[in-house]
């Protein structure tokens, strides 16, 4: 099955479970709980059993390609460093941390490039929203303001440099697809 069809198959799992609990707080804790329960599966069957765990140098844990166990461990790893912010215990602050820090472990053996750069640009955006959502009055707006400014900096220094989204990609993976699809079409 397809990376499509997984993504699919997720998103089910997810708007039933959304469903079925009663509250937000409910769904997140089930959301850490079972993404808990799957990263540590995949994790040691990177231990007991790494001539099925890795497929072509890449860490798939028990999914079928590189890409899924990236895209699975980047929403554990999402969920558990949430998790690990929000918590009010020491005890399970450290549990998480730890959680989110052997879960981007994972990610980052997965070579999954684009589930990567979105794991580390999560904590960012998460401090940003943060700071936002914490600022009152004319801090807040000032902080929208700034952020709005310099996204907009950015994107007209790149257009001036006639840097477009297709030649930064380009630039920093070698290749759009991410997988080589490209030399290997452009070959046939």
């Amino acid at each position: 099955m397809g990376s499509h069809g997984i993504r699919d198959q997720v998103a089910i799992v997810g708007m039933g479970l959304a469903l079925t609990c009663k509250s937000p707080v409910a769904y997140f804790r089930t959301m850490v709980l079972l993404s808990g329960v799957i990263m540590t599966i995949n994790v040691l069957g990177l231990i007991a059993l790494p001539g099925l765990s890795y497929m072509d140098g890449a860490a798939v844990g028990m999914h079928s390609h590189k890409n899924t166990a990236g895209q699975v461990s980047l929403v554990a790893y999402i969920v558990w460093f949430v998790a690990a912010a929000t918590t009010r215990h020491t005890r399970w602050r450290i549990v998480f941390a730890g959680g989110t820090l052997l879960w981007f472990g994972f990610l980052v053996l997965t070579q999954s490039k684009t589930s990567l750069g979105i794991a580390v640009l999560t904590p960012f955006v998460m401090a940003g929203a943060y700071a936002i959502a914490r600022a009152q009055g004319l801090v807040r707006l000032f902080l929208i303001a700034a952020m709005v400014a310099g996204f907009s900096f950015l994107w007209w220094v790149f257009l001036g440099l006639g840097i477009t989204v297709e030649k930064f990609v380009l630039l920093i993976c070698r290749d759009l697809t991410f997988t080589g699809r490209t030399g290997l079409w452009d070959y046939l």
